[in-house]
């Protein structure tokens, strides 16, 4: 018999008492998305994403070194010897060459062109006859490759990448008020789940209690059956809110829990948050912050800047292309590896290509007609950013002011509902009122509670996404970001 009574406190009341139970305010629930939720994990991992895509575009800025090498390799092949009297003589040769090269290149940002420092040394070995060996030594190599009347592709594409990298901050921080703005909406979601299902609870069993008071009464003759197939049918509605909002209850708390990142059999108490934030934002700095921070107006700018460049690549393809190539280096062949080193001859090579566009129909004409209209597009399309943005920051101020208001007068209308459906109910036990007049008193309660809480759920939610749009803490007085540099 002891067995069995462990057995069943282990598989049965155990678990009850091993699941955690977490009270938690709203506050609490935003902070403990931010930390371990699954959307935080993907905001973060995104955002590290996009650092390393700017620390790869850094990278360009910086010396590049290369190494090369070729493992020898056998050529084995018959080539034609051209003879003195100008006849060809195939002449079965084998060699194995093998090379080493180092290549340091440097990008020049203001520029746009290219430099280069090389060292190379090579190997050959002649196999067929003679076994002899020749090594061709090249120590320095220096070339210079920079376009003329080019658009500057590389600083270009610098500033676009520092351009993306800060808007990346913007977009974090969006995303963090996001998930705040999700997880008011969940968790205000369960909270009137919770007291919809209390509110049934409650209703049933107060039903249930008039009903017996009813049919006493009736039994007695004080009431008709009018009055008391009411009560009776009250009761049934009573029971159909309460298998609806239990479920209701459990759908919206399993939301929660997956949202938040806790496990399923975690038991939650919720406890609205009623102590509100107290700062009075100021419109003019309200705009003044969303201008500045919003990721949509850097998402502009960086267009901007796409267009600015197309605009400008146009006008410079109606100029002349050049290209200025220029090596300067030192090499010397011997048969030795230590002679091929002394003495290095000089070599030099300069050229300068050009090619001068002298038919193409108006192509490069229009393409800069093309790309001044979607730069002045683009700039209308900022100012109308502008415009609209100021609007929706000034309706959510207002709007904030407003609902904080409207929670201290619901919460005295719940109050007084409350009050006052506890004196009807008195009144009716004691035969003062009616059913009609209880169920005006019941409904109103019931209305009062669910308007307490939706205000509750608006004012959190007009908070958040003041934040958002702003990316500015009124209540710290300092940006939701760290700006980079």
């Amino acid at each position: 018999m002891n067995k069995l009574k462990t057995t069943l406190f282990i598989t049965l009341i155990l678990p009850l008492l091993l699941q955690a139970q977490v009270k938690l305010s709203l506050l609490e629930a935003v902070q403990m998305a931010k930390d371990k939720s699954l959307q935080a994990s993907i905001n973060l991992n995104l955002f590290y994403a996009a650092q390393v895509n700017y620390k790869s575009a850094s990278a360009n800025r910086f010396p590049l070194i290369n190494g090369y090498v070729n493992a020898p390799g056998l050529d084995r092949s018959l080539g034609q010897v051209i003879q003195q009297d100008g006849t060809i003589k195939f002449i079965e040769k084998t060699q194995a060459i093998s090379s080493g090269r180092i290549n340091l290149q440097q990008n020049l940002m203001a520029t746009g062109g290219v430099i280069s420092i090389s060292s190379a040394l090579t190997r050959f070995d002649l196999l067929s006859q003679t076994n002899t060996t020749n090594w061709l030594a090249s120590p320095l190599i220096v070339s210079v490759n920079q376009p003329l009347l080019r658009f500057n592709e590389l600083k270009f594409q610098w500033q676009l990448a520092k351009l993306r990298y800060k808007q990346n901050t913007r977009i974090f921080a969006e995303r963090s008020e996001d998930l705040s703005i999700q997880i008011t909406q969940t968790y205000f979601d369960a909270v009137n789940a919770e007291a919809e299902l209390k509110l049934a609870e409650f209703n049933l069993n107060v039903n249930d209690t008039l009903l017996r008071m009813a049919t006493g009464r009736y039994n007695l003759g004080k009431i008709g059956e009018d009055d008391l197939l009411q009560t009776e049918l009250r009761l049934m509605n009573a029971q159909n809110s309460l298998d609806q909002a239990t479920l209701n209850y459990s759908s919206n708390m399993n939301q929660l829990r997956i949202i938040l990142g806790l496990p399923k059999n975690t038991q939650l108490e919720l406890r609205p948050e009623t102590n509100l934030p107290f700062f009075e934002p100021d419109i003019e700095k309200a705009v003044s912050n969303a201008i500045k921070s919003r990721s949509d107006f850097i998402q502009i700018n960086i267009e901007q800047k796409q267009i600015e460049g197309n605009l400008k690549r146009a006008k410079l393809n109606q100029l002349p292309n050049a290209e200025l190539n220029a090596t300067y280096g030192l090499s010397q062949t011997a048969g030795t590896l230590e002679n091929s080193y002394k003495n290095p001859a000089e070599q030099q090579l300069v050229t300068l290509g050009l090619s001068l566009p002298i038919m193409n129909w108006g192509r490069f004409r229009n393409d800069y007609k093309e790309a001044k209209y979607q730069f002045k597009a683009k700039d209308a399309q900022l100012q109308l950013l502008y415009l609209n943005l100021e609007q929706e920051v000034i309706y959510l101020v207002m709007q904030y002011k407003q609902l904080k208001q409207r929670v201290f007068i619901s919460a005295k209308a719940d109050t007084i509902a409350q009050k006052r459906y506890g004196v009807a109910k008195n009144r009716f036990f004691i035969g003062k009122i009616d059913n009609t007049n209880l169920n005006i008193a019941q409904t109103e309660k019931d209305l009062a509670r669910k308007e307490y809480y939706n205000t509750l759920r608006e004012y959190w939610l007009s908070y958040y996404k003041l934040r958002r749009t702003t990316l500015f803490d009124f209540e710290k007085q300092e940006s939701l970001f760290v700006e980079q540099k």
